[in-house]
């Protein structure tokens, strides 16, 4: 597991005791076996589990944003694009891949939080940390995808295979 993954990882899960105490989490190194290291499968796995039951209190749903995420997508046609748009508030350009995958596109990257100082949410919706989102393109497209970021939109820029036409509304 990479290390960015698993400080975001860590993160979280100082908000979700934040939310739950109000204090900040103990940091853990006195529970730590120093010979035993979890593999990161039991580790995705137990973050998981705490995900789903921070999601399954509406109290704590409300004040702790969500980990991952799948952000809206709209699929726009002009002459020689396919334009693919998806909403993913404070992206950076940086953190976000795309992929050509036949005749559909891969959009992932992750969301970082700002590094301040620690944070208690009093209502959290803003999704932070990985996303995904592959979208079914309507038209073929070739050649690699170009990425754009602006305010709050990663923009994929696919070229239009020759002799693709818009579809009729």
């Amino acid at each position: 597991m990479r290390e960015p993954t698993v400080s975001m990882m860590l993160d979280h899960v100082r908000a979700i005791h934040r939310a739950v105490t109000g204090g900040e989490a103990p940091d853990g190194a006195e529970h730590a076996d120093p010979g035993v290291h979890p593999t990161a499968s039991a580790v995705a796995g137990r973050f998981a589990e705490l995900e789903s039951l921070v999601r399954s209190i509406p109290a704590l749903a409300e004040r702790v944003p969500p980990f991952s995420f799948t952000p809206p997508a709209d699929i726009i046609a002009v002459e020689r694009e396919i334009i693919v748009e998806l909403g993913v508030p404070g992206a950076d350009v940086h953190n976000v891949h795309a992929e050509l995958i036949g005749d559909s596109v891969l959009v992932s990257g992750v969301r970082v939080r700002d590094a301040g100082e620690a944070r208690v949410w009093l209502h959290a919706e803003l999704p932070c940390g990985p996303f995904s989102r592959r979208v079914q393109l309507p038209l073929p497209a070739s050649g690699a995808p170009r990425i754009e970021v602006d305010r709050g939109v990663v923009r994929i820029r696919l070229a239009k295979r020759p002799k693709s036409s818009l579809p009729q509304a």
